[in-house]
């Protein structure tokens, strides 16, 4: 049998991760969340999760959420993810270095593990927060004069 007449692999079996360069870190608190409605996009590309946090305040936008800067705590999940899985994220979050205007930018923050070990991570902040300054905010506690977001399980 010819090569060309041989059935191709797929590239991933179920169940196994793709792999594709470096790994980065993804800190996320909405629809990319594992379990919530986006993370079927890039879950293949997911090889480890921790929950933690990073400072902002989260804001409703209907059917989920925007980050905007502020000295919140923002209670989400750090996603060790493949390149080829942040750039669906991008997708997902109408992100692109290359262009003017987005709907989200992406940036690098402090996370901060349930653990307490730190790490650089990116995540999606809301790319015109003065849009958004009426909306309602996604305080879900207030401890000891800090305030908690995190958008509702």
């Amino acid at each position: 049998m010819r090569a060309s007449e041989q059935k191709r692999k797929p590239l991933e079996k179920a169940g196994e991760k793709l792999m594709t360069g470096k790994l980065e870190h993804l800190f996320t608190y909405g629809t990319l969340k594992p379990g919530f409605a986006n993370y079927h996009w890039i879950e293949p590309h997911v090889h480890a999760t921790k929950p933690g946090w990073i400072r902002g305040v989260l804001v409703a936008l209907r059917s989920f959420p925007a980050l905007v800067e502020g000295d919140g705590i923002v209670k989400g999940v750090l996603l060790e993810i493949d390149a080829q899985g942040l750039q669906i994220a991008d997708r997902i979050e109408g992100y692109s270095p290359n262009r003017q205007r987005n709907f989200y930018v992406r940036e690098l923050v402090c996370f901060v593990g349930d653990d307490s070990t730190k790490s650089p991570a990116w995540t999606y902040y809301f790319a015109r927060p003065d849009l958004i300054e009426g909306e309602p905010r996604l305080q879900c506690a207030e401890i000891s004069g800090e305030s908690f977001y995190a958008w509702p399980d």
